[in-house]
């Protein structure tokens, strides 16, 4: 207590002067407890603090933990800065899956609602993607918190779909980017994009789902802020480039072996190896101890607690000096907490996808480069080099199944007064021969009768070079359908004694992950649709890339005629446009190329497909006989009292 003077009243912190000597104004009256509260109102909660005490996880739908935690993902930590700061406008995060991409998401919107409510949106790709979200995440956040429960009156299940839902303190919207209505005429403050890969090139005839989205951050333009956040997909693809605007951080993790930073990559990742170089079977890789991270600066052999030390450890480092108001970061599989990814995983999921590769379908590779590793799938033009095909042309004999073949198959191109036949020899992991390359002069292809030449081609039997007195039989013979389509199904059923389908190239089905599709024709016979370009570059693969024998590889027989050769770069890979889509595909050099034996290999590597060369066994894998441990039993049973 402190005296003021002689003649006014002793004052403290919690007393009010009554009367000053010579005032003419009364006292004040004392403040209420609500007046208290609005002069010195409690500090808001940053986003990362109401994170790790207010969102609690429902055991519903998370396994690892009841509260959001930074000790799984220390890395989201500069991104939840991003989101609450002032000055950055836009945050674009590529993260693998798995990732708790989702959960930041809707905390974001628990965030909003309950310590700093604007409008706010948040898009999925789809209708059905919307309704998910709300079951399986919004919902059960907003049960799970008694405060955010009391903005929506008690009642989460009322959180509406493709239009508004008002709480007590502010509006939300749940669009979906397939629609423009849902996304048209709302003022938004702040905009979530989830799963930003899958959103379509544009909304009708309206722009692309992300321009839309900016559009209604215009009336809060001084404090917007734009979240968006996927596994990206094509380099130089929509998301593509909304996320190289930003500062394009990436995390570098510290070894706690050499204290060394650096940028984890797959190529940091040791895998054990068969004796000629190839992987081992993915389901080895899975079981354990056959992959390892690597520190690429002192080479130490990180455990799964040395990697998450690391990681925990580690920093964003960005080349861009200056931060503008775009950040974007990068999230791989490899920072990645062990709970959640090993390396034997991963592992498992490379091999896998490789094996796939070697089968002509790069789709698992590209998931494993897009949801895994967090990176973009380049699409690149080939151009086939005939220089690059003889090393392919072996020596093999003509009509002869060499050795380590264990199916053949057949095909048939039909033309206006001939046809072109080929027949190929397959070994273990889609090793093939080209053991046979014909043109069969047959008259007009319209007869009927006039195939009865091509038969013996189609029955015959092949010589084996390892054992002259065996032979082999096609296992499968495809015929092209795409011309005299009639007559063909005729023959298939002229032929029914014989393993005969019609096919036919399915160029709707170019940029789609099936393989092929059947048709019903008549009579119980099934059409094979496939899809061509998938196979094509399978073929690519075999003839052009493929540098030595074995897995993969497509042998050409010894004394193959030039004029053949020009049929196998009769076509090459250019990148076309639909819409706002990229894709690939393959297309004629020149209306008078010859292409027919390329076509024929096509339809061969589909027909290896159906025929079972998947299935054939590693020719050097020996089965040594089980061990017996103890002595053996006998024939007869062992009596017991039970």
């Amino acid at each position: 207590m402190q005296s003021v003077n002689s003649k006014s009243t002793t004052v403290n912190s919690e007393a009010v002067p009554s009367e000053v000597e010579g005032s003419r104004f009364p006292p004040p009256l004392p403040l209420t407890a609500e007046e208290l509260d609005a002069r010195s109102p409690e500090d808001r909660k940053s986003f990362l603090d109401w994170m790790e005490t207010e969102y609690y996880l429902s055991p519903k739908v998370h396994g690892l933990a009841t509260r959001w935690s930074r000790d799984y993902g220390p890395f989201w930590l500069d991104i939840i800065a991003a989101l609450d700061d002032t000055t950055t406008r836009e945050v674009w995060v590529y993260a693998p899956a798995q990732a708790g991409k989702s959960t930041l998401m809707t905390g974001w919107l628990g965030y909003t609602v309950d310590c700093d409510p604007v409008p706010m949106g948040l898009v999925m790709p789809r209708d059905d993607d919307a309704a998910e979200r709300v079951e399986c995440n919004i919902i059960p956040m907003f049960e799970e918190n008694r405060r955010l429960l009391s903005h929506v009156g008690g009642k989460a299940h009322k959180i509406n779909i493709g239009k508004m839902t008002m709480f007590d303190n502010m509006a939300f919207y749940l669009l979906f980017a397939t629609s423009a209505a849902a996304m048209a005429n709302k003022a938004i403050c702040r905009i979530g994009l989830d799963e930003v890969g899958k959103y379509p090139a544009a909304v009708g005839k309206e722009s692309d789902p992300v321009s839309l989205a900016r559009d209604r951050l215009e009336t809060f333009k001084g404090r917007s802020k734009l979240f968006g956040i996927t596994t990206p997909v094509i380099k130089g693809d929509l998301t593509d480039q909304n996320w190289t605007q930003g500062d394009c951080c990436e995390w570098h993790i510290r070894c706690v072996h050499c204290r060394q930073y650096h940028k984890p990559t797959w190529a940091n990742v040791q895998l054990d190896k068969k004796s000629d170089g190839s992987l081992l079977a993915a389901k080895t890789y899975g079981k354990g101890g056959r992959a390892r991270y690597v520190c690429p600066d002192c080479g130490a052999v990180y455990t799964e607690v040395d990697r998450w030390r690391s990681v925990c450890a580690g920093r964003w480092v960005s080349d861009d000096d200056e931060r503008g108001p775009i950040r974007s970061f990068r999230i791989t599989a490899l920072m990645l907490h062990p709970a959640i990814q090993t390396i034997d995983y991963l592992a498992a999921r490379w091999a896998a996808a490789q094996q796939e590769k070697h089968r002509g379908n790069t789709r698992p590779l590209q998931g494993f480069i897009n949801s895994r590793l967090a990176e973009t799938w380049e699409l690149k033009e080939s151009e086939p080099d005939e220089a690059r095909l003889n090393p392919h042309i072996t020596g093999s004999d003509q009509g002869v199944v060499p050795a380590g073949a264990r199916i053949v198959t057949a095909a048939i191109d039909v033309q206006i007064d001939h046809v072109w036949f080929a027949a190929v020899a397959w070994g273990w992991q889609f090793e093939g021969w080209l053991i046979d390359a014909r043109r069969i002069e047959t008259g007009s292809t319209e007869k009927i009768e006039n195939f009865e030449c091509v038969r013996p081609y189609v029955e015959k039997r092949w010589d084996m070079a390892a054992d002259p007195d065996t032979v082999m039989r096609a296992r499968m013979i495809g015929v092209d359908a795409g011309y005299r389509t009639e007559q063909i199904y005729s023959v298939c059923r002229m032929w029914a004694d014989l393993p005969v389908a019609p096919i036919m190239g399915w160029a709707e089905n170019r940029i789609s992950g099936r393989l092929y599709r059947t048709v019903k024709v008549s009579d119980g016979l099934i059409r094979y649709d496939l899809n061509a370009d998938r196979f094509k570059d399978s073929i690519y693969r075999q003839l052009f890339v493929a540098e030595a024998p074995g897995a993969g590889f497509l042998h050409l027989y010894g004394g193959i005629p030039a004029e053949f050769l020009r049929h196998f770069i009769g076509e090459h890979q250019i990148l076309r446009t639909e819409g706002r889509r990229e894709f690939l595909t393959w297309v004629l050099r020149d209306s008078h190329w010859p292409n027919h034996l390329w076509d024929l290999l096509v339809y061969n590597r589909f027909l290896a497909e159906l025929a079972g060369v998947p299935a054939i066994p590693n020719p050097k894998a020996v089965e040594s006989p089980p061990k017996i441990v103890g002595k053996p039993v006998g024939k007869k049973p062992i009596r017991t009292k039970y």
